[in-house]
């Protein structure tokens, strides 16, 4: 039987798709389209050759440029003709799903015609955009050290005029802050009056004594007077005891020697580096010729998860609010949120291809991205893969996983098999500019854990050929090309991690240990000779300043000190004072007992000087 009812709403619908549809044009779609995307972008985003068909429910477009908000000359998107169909039933409840999206190509950080800035435009500082904006800081401050003949170009006697040497007038003001706090506690000594206060209760010890030994109650009065004294003492004892905890804690508080030699050391970091002398030691080597480009590499992973976490929150479905329970009626109807339901915004697949800058393509796919992946119980995965002209395999591998309560996001990128042809390493006279050729495997891993990002970066390279530049030959640059030219093998490994804001970045190869000990016979002697020289020069420069202080600073310590020590003396001889007078009263309390006999005995029981 035909439920003519449900055929008319049907026919109805139908025809509202149809009367849409021709007053809709493609134009005003794509004009929304623009506009809503670039409040989300913050920037422009332009669509061409959008099209969109009410009657099977399909939507293309020829291609889409997403501003890069930050360098608005650049696309950070450039995607091609895409396509894709629209579900109709899941549209009628304000649903978007979408079970496939084609893309013939994705293209990054391609040049815009016009400039795609927008007016007014706020970031937010995330620990995404925190980290980037760390490592496009510390690369820009990648320049190495030009080639020198050390013998010949570092003369040290005009080196030092030029150095802003600023120990000395740190050490200045740490001695005004010095004298500040010593008269300050020399104030506070006296403010306590304890000079004073001393006199008081020698003067009430020795005053203090049995004026009649026949009456009862001046011996009571004479004891409770001993006793009221003791307590004073004892109040003088706890306040010295005070005064000098936390006179000793101030004092043990001044910056001194320690912190002199920390200025002197930043002073003599800094001669160095006005003397552009190169730093051979572990650690440094791989860092000066593969920091830059290592830096960068994990900028452009990070604003990969930038960019999703970006998006994404734009199509979030806002958290469910827990509403109070309603009370129980009859005839009540309570509807209660659905985990299993559909969410409002769910692509199930996106095919895809990638173009390179290096022209290599990857085929692969995206899946499931959601409003929200609890509904679904699936995380939003990205895995492309390809092979370029020279036979190297590419693939990458992301996951970016909103099921807990902690945003997790996984980037993986490996590159085996590749081709290195004239690489940029260094702007260095003395170290290689340019590995000329090799033959590598290359991997990076991008970990973000809430506001934890950590990172690995491993290169392994064979057959390297390195380039130096062709400058004037030093002997220590002959004997570094000489050390590169027996390095074959190639390994580098790049730990990065931001927690709480702070950067942790450590880069480690076989390049460090390698050069360090092929120097350390000859260049390094060179090296260390004019840091002796320095050194030497900088102390004569500063020692005047710091002996000066530390002379002070000790007698000022010392004045102090002496105060409390004299404060000391005068503590144990009123406690040795109170103790003699207490040793005489009670003697004479004993005397006068056995002087009275049993019945005096007997009204002096238990009356004692304690």
């Amino acid at each position: 039987m035909i439920r003519w009812a449900g055929v008319s709403a049907l026919a109805i619908v139908l025809l509202i798709v149809f009367l849409i549809s021709l007053i809709f044009t493609d134009k005003w779609f794509e004009e929304t389209f623009e506009e809503t995307a670039s409040v989300v972008n913050q920037a422009r985003v332009d669509v061409d050759d959008f099209h969109i068909s009410f009657l099977n429910m399909r939507v293309s477009w020829g291609r889409v440029q997403v501003t890069d908000p930050k360098s608005t000359m650049k696309n950070r998107l450039d995607i091609g003709r895409t396509s894709f169909d629209l579900q109709f039933w899941p549209l009628l409840s304000n649903k978007y799903i979408i079970n496939e999206l084609e893309i013939d190509s994705v293209q990054f950080n391609t040049d815009r015609k016009t400039d795609g800035r927008l007016d007014s435009v706020f970031y937010e500082e995330s620990v995404i955009s925190s980290s980037i904006n760390y490592l496009k800081k510390e690369s820009s401050e990648f320049v190495s050290e030009r080639a020198t003949d050390v013998k010949a170009n570092v003369n040290v006697e005009s080196l030092i005029p030029k150095i802003e040497i600023k120990a000395i007038s740190k050490i200045k003001s740490l001695q005004a802050e010095v004298d500040s706090s010593t008269s300050a506690l020399k104030q506070q000594i006296n403010s306590a009056d304890f000079n004073k206060r001393f006199n008081e209760l020698k003067a009430t010890v020795n005053q203090i004594s049995f004026k009649n030994m026949k009456d009862i109650n001046q011996i009571k009065s004479t004891i409770n007077a001993m006793s009221k004294v003791k307590n004073d003492i004892a109040g003088f004892e706890s306040d010295y005891k005070e005064l000098k905890k936390s006179t000793e804690h101030t004092l043990s508080q001044l910056k001194s020697l320690q912190q002199i030699e920390a200025w002197i050391s930043e002073d003599y970091s800094n001669a160095l580096k006005q003397a552009k002398l190169p730093d051979f030691s572990v650690g440094t080597i791989a860092k000066t010729l593969f920091g830059s480009g290592i830096y960068n590499q994990y900028q452009d992973y990070l604003k990969y998860l930038q960019l999703y976490e970006e998006y994404s929150a734009y199509f979030e479905t806002d958290e469910v609010k827990k509403e109070p329970e309603p009370e129980r009626l009859k005839g009540q109807t309570i509807h209660f949120y659905k985990r299993t339901a559909e969410p409002d915004f769910w692509i199930k697949k996106i095919k895809l291809s990638v173009r390179l800058e290096d022209g290599t393509f990857l085929e692969g796919s995206i899946k499931d991205i959601v409003s929200d992946q609890r509904q679904i119980n699936k995380t939003t995965r990205l895995d492309m893969s390809g092979t370029n002209a020279q036979g190297s395999h590419i693939s990458l591998r992301t996951v970016f996983d909103r099921l807990k309560e902690t945003a997790s996001d996984t980037i993986h990128f490996r590159i085996d098999n590749f081709p290195i042809r004239n690489y940029r390493l260094s702007r260095s006279n003395l170290f290689p500019e340019q590995i000329q050729s090799a033959t590598g495997d290359f991997q990076i891993l991008l970990n973000r854990l809430g506001d934890e990002i950590t990172g690995v970066t491993k290169i392994d390279a064979n057959d390297v050929v390195y380039r130096f530049s062709q400058s004037n030959e030093t002997k220590t640059k002959a004997l570094i090309e000489d050390i590169f030219s027996g390095i074959k093998l190639l390994k580098i490994e790049a730990g990065l991690r931001f927690r709480s804001g702070k950067p942790d970045i450590s880069i480690k190869s076989n390049l460090d240990k390698a050069l360090a000990d092929g120097l350390k016979q000859s260049a390094n002697k060179e090296f260390e000779k004019i840091k002796q020289q320095i050194r030497a020069k900088l102390d004569a420069e500063i020692n005047p300043a710091k002996n000066k202080f530390l002379s002070q600073i000790g007698a000022s310590q010392s004045d102090v000190r002496l105060i409390l020590d004299q404060l000391e003396g005068k503590k144990g001889s009123l406690d040795q004072l109170y103790q003699n007078k207490k040793k005489d009263l009670n003697a004479k309390l004993e005397a006068e007992k056995k002087k009275l006999g049993f019945i005096g005995a007997s009204l002096l029981k238990g009356l004692k000087i304690e």
